[in-house]
């Protein structure tokens, strides 16, 4: 055989790597909004109960259509997530960020405080399967980091 034979050298996908430049921009400017200490600040704790609320309704309102959180709660959660994940230009406008986060995080435990004494009111009828029960006990602990990390906010 004669070094012919041999398979061209293949380049490193050039139409890959552009992708893969902006996926990887993308993910280091989320990862500097975040900073270090990630989900264990008090806005990042806001933002933890808001990825439980917004689980809770993917899993157990669109999936398992049993349990199913308040729109003004998952609005409020989406606002909080965002803002969290790097919106801040835009919530500069309305206020500083810390009170922000601050009144969204006591919005949405004020909703769940509302949710937790209609579901002990109501216990029979709406919580009468254990997806539901499941769906609300995790619910109920998005509302509480919300409220913790709310509490926690210096603004």
């Amino acid at each position: 055989m004669t070094s012919d034979s041999n398979p061209p050298e293949m380049p490193d996908r050039p139409a890959e790597s552009g992708m893969s430049d902006a996926m990887s921009g993308a993910m280091s400017d989320a990862k500097a909004a975040m900073g270090r200490a990630g989900f264990s600040t008090p806005q990042g704790m806001v933002a933890a109960g808001a990825i439980l609320l917004l689980g809770v309704e993917i899993l157990f309102g669109f999936i398992l259509e049993d349990f199913y959180i308040a729109n003004a709660v998952l609005v409020l959660a989406i606002l909080a997530l965002l803002i969290f994940m790097g919106m801040t230009v835009t919530a500069e406008k309305i206020a500083p960020v810390p009170v922000v986060m601050k009144t969204l995080g006591y919005s949405i435990a004020i909703y769940g405080a509302i949710a937790v004494v209609y579901d002990l009111r109501y216990i029979g009828d709406s919580l009468d399967e254990v997806s539901e029960v499941i769906g609300a006990l995790v619910s109920y602990a998005g509302y509480v980091l919300a409220f913790l990390g709310a509490r926690s906010i210096k603004a």
